[in-house]
C-alpha cells in the first residue's frame, strides 16, 4: 500500500509496494530527467503499420508528455487510431530515471492488456531506444525507438521473429503542437481482447479502501505507522487493474502518491505489477494465486546497494474485497523479518 520513503525500490505491501528509508528530507527529482524534457508537449501524427504476410495498415494518432507524481516522472497518454478499426488502442505510460539501477525506464501499459517495464536507452542524437521480449502466441524481440529533433518526433518499431528476417513493424512521424490528450482509461478493450482469468478475479477488489498498518524499514528497527486510501479500479476495458495510493507514514515528510498497474503477463505466465511512485521509486512485482485464495507477490531488487527479496500475501474476503496484507522480506545478509502489515477496510 503505501510508503514515504527516499531512494529504496522494494518494501511493503502487494497493491501498491512502496518502500521506505529514513530520511527527514523529503527526496527530489533527480537531474538526469531533464534528458527527456523534448518530449513535453502535444503530439499529432500518422504512420503505417506492417504486419507479417505483407498487410499495410494506415494509422493516425495524438498524444501528450507532461510532468507527473511531483515531477519524478515524464507522463505519457497516446491514442493511435487505425484505418477500418473504429477503437482506438490507447497507451498510458512513465519515463523516468531509476536512481537504484542508474538507468532510465519506461513503463507503459496499453488497452490491449499489455503492462510493461523497459530499460531506455538515450542516444546522442535524441533518439530513445527500448528493447523487449514477448509473447503473444509467439516468441519475438521488439525494438522502439523515438527520436525528437525540434518539433519533429520520430517512432519505428522492428520486431525480430523465431524464423526469417526482421519485420520494420511501425513507422511513423509527429508533429509539436493541437490540442492536449488527458488519456481514455475508459477506452474499450482493443480488439475485443478479454482479461485473463487469474486478472479477472483480482478485479473483484476494485473500489476505495482505508488503509491502516506498519512498516519496518529494517531488520530491528520499531515499527513506523502509516494510513492511506487506496483505489482500485478496472481500465481498459478490465484488461489492466489501476491501484492508485494516497497515503503519509509517521515521521516522514510530506504526502506519499503512486500508481501501479497489474496486468497478466503471457511471457512470465502470471500476474505482474508495476509501480511508480512521487518518491521516484520503480519496481515490478510477481503474483500468483495460492490454493487457500491468498494472492503471492515475488520480488527482487537492490536497496541501498544491497540485495532485497520479499514476499507479500494479500488476503480477500468471500466477495472478493481486500481485508489483509502481510510481508516478509531478506535483506542482504540478515534474517528474515516483517517489513510490512496491514488491514484494508472497504469504503460504502
Amino acid at each position: 500500500m503505501i510508503h514515504a520513503s527516499r531512494s529504496l525500490r522494494l518494501l511493503t505491501a502487494l497493491l501498491c509496494t512502496l518502500p521506505a528509508l529514513p530520511a527527514q528530507d523529503a527526496p527530489k527529482p533527480a537531474p538526469e530527467l531533464q534528458k527527456l524534457a523534448p518530449l513535453l508537449g502535444n503530439w499529432t501524427g500518422a504512420g503505417k503499420m506492417n504486419e507479417p504476410g505483407g498487410v499495410s495498415t494506415s494509422w493516425s494518432g495524438r498524444g501528450t508528455y507532461r510532468w507527473a507524481l511531483d515531477g519524478f516522472w515524464l507522463r505519457e497518454d497516446f491514442a493511435i487510431q487505425f484505418e477500418g478499426d473504429p477503437v482506438p488502442i490507447v497507451k498510458h505510460g512513465y519515463l523516468g530515471w531509476d536512481g537504484e539501477n542508474k538507468r532510465y525506464v519506461h513503463l507503459v501499459v496499453s488497452s490491449n492488456g499489455n503492462a510493461e517495464l523497459h530499460r531506455l536507452v538515450l542516444g546522442d542524437d535524441g533518439s530513445m531506444q527500448t528493447l523487449s521480449l514477448h509473447d503473444h502466441g509467439m516468441s519475438y524481440a521488439q525494438r522502439a525507438i523515438f527520436a525528437v529533433k525540434g518539433d519533429e518526433l520520430t517512432h519505428s518499431l522492428e520486431l525480430l521473429m523465431p524464423t526469417g528476417p526482421s519485420l520494420a513493424m511501425v513507422d511513423g512521424k509527429f508533429t509539436r503542437g493541437g490540442e492536449a490528450f488527458a488519456g481514455a482509461f475508459d477506452t474499450a478493450a482493443f480488439m475485443g481482447a478479454q482479461p485473463e482469468a487469474a486478472l479477472a478475479k483480482l478485479a473483484r477488489s476494485a473500489g476505495a479502501y482505508d488503509v491502516k498498518g506498519q512498516i519496518v524499514m529494517g531488520p530491528g528497527i520499531p515499527p513506523m505507522q502509516m494510513k492511506g486510501v487506496d483505489t482500485l479500479r478496472p481500465v481498459f476495458g478490465g484488461m489492466v487493474l489501476h491501484v492508485h495510493t494516497d497515503g503519509v507514514a509517521e515521521g516522514m515528510p510530506g504526502k506519499y502518491a503512486c500508481e501501479v498497474f497489474w496486468a497478466h503477463d503471457t511471457l512470465r505466465g502470471c500476474l505482474v505489477g508495476h509501480v511508480v511512485s512521487n518518491m521516484g521509486e520503480v519496481m515490478t512485482m510477481e503474483a500468483r494465486w495460492a490454493a487457500d485464495g491468498k494472492l503471492v507477490g515475488m520480488a527482487s531488487a537492490l536497496w541501498m546497494g544491497q540485495p532485497l527479496v520479499q514476499r507479500t500475501l494479500m488476503e480477500f474476503d468471500a466477495r472478493g474485497a481486500l481485508s489483509a496484507a502481510v510481508a516478509h522480506a531478506l535483506l542482504g545478509t540478515a534474517a528474515p523479518y516483517e517489513s510490512f502489515r496491514a488491514t484494508y477496510t472497504k469504503q460504502g
